[in-house]
């Protein structure tokens, strides 16, 4: 019997360094179980840079929060094993974004399956759903 944490990952603003060029750095997280592989943590990091580098290549503010809540939806269908809802925006940079979620979210997938142990897996849910909080909460 498979273990669910609360991964699900509410965001609302993003805050702008002091330089004004984005959100700051991931840090590493905290207090997990276990040591989790260093490819889990690899592609755990990599998911929250990039979905934070294409954040911030959005311009538009809607368009912004638009990719978020797809992209927190998508990762949560994916950690729950269910289908990907549509994408909010219908634009032609919405379509380029919602590929941008689809290789996170089978990349996630992969990362998923290919975990044996089902507190490294938890872990990894984790791991992520912190890094993307840090990113694009506050």
């Amino acid at each position: 019997m498979r273990r669910k944490k609360d991964t699900a990952v509410a965001i609302e603003a993003v805050p702008e360094t002091e330089s004004g060029t984005g959100t700051p750095p991931l840090s590493p997280p905290t207090q997990l179980r276990k040591q989790l592989s260093p490819l889990s943590t690899l592609v755990s990091n990599f998911i929250a840079d990039n979905a934070r580098k294409t954040h911030d290549s959005i311009e538009d503010e809607n368009e912004r929060r638009d990719f978020v809540a797809d992209l927190c939806e998508t990762l949560e269908s994916v950690r729950d094993g269910k289908e990907r809802r549509p994408s909010k925006s219908l634009t032609p940079r919405a379509s380029n974004t919602s590929q941008v979620i689809d290789f996170f979210a089978e990349t996630t997938k992969s990362t998923l399956d290919s975990i044996q142990d089902e507190d490294e897996r938890i872990d990894f849910e984790e791991h992520l759903t912190r890094a993307l909080r840090q990113i694009f909460e506050q």
